[in-house]
């Protein structure tokens, strides 16, 4: 699955989308999810979200095998670094921040 994020959003828009892909009958059972947000300039996802974003990927762990996150901002590239931390914690599947969407596409060939 394959989230383009531009303009402005909220977590909670980003998570619907999630939500609603997971239920869609046309999504296979397991998937790898990349969230692109190289083009989007928000700051609306603040340190709050880290366990939320954990939350919600560990209520869908049976379905993601792996979820990149490619940013261009610092800010989000390590707050994606803890919920990578955290997931490794929490035993979840694998999360990783990419500067790039070419590092995110080709990690998450390697890990299906």
């Amino acid at each position: 699955l394959s989230f383009q994020l531009e303009d402005t959003y909220v977590i909670g828009e980003l998570l619907a989308l999630v939500e609603s892909a997971f239920r869609s009958p046309d999504t296979p059972r397991k998937v790898a999810v990349l969230v692109d947000r190289t083009r989007s300039q928000a700051t609306t996802i603040g340190p709050q979200d880290v366990r939320r974003v954990l939350e919600y990927m560990l209520s869908w762990q049976d379905r993601i095998l792996c979820l990149a996150y490619a940013t261009h901002s610092d800010f989000h590239y390590d707050l994606m670094r803890k919920v990578a931390s955290m997931a490794e914690f929490n035993a979840a599947p694998p999360v990783e921040p990419f500067r790039d969407i070419d590092a995110a596409n080709a990690w998450i060939r390697q890990q299906i």
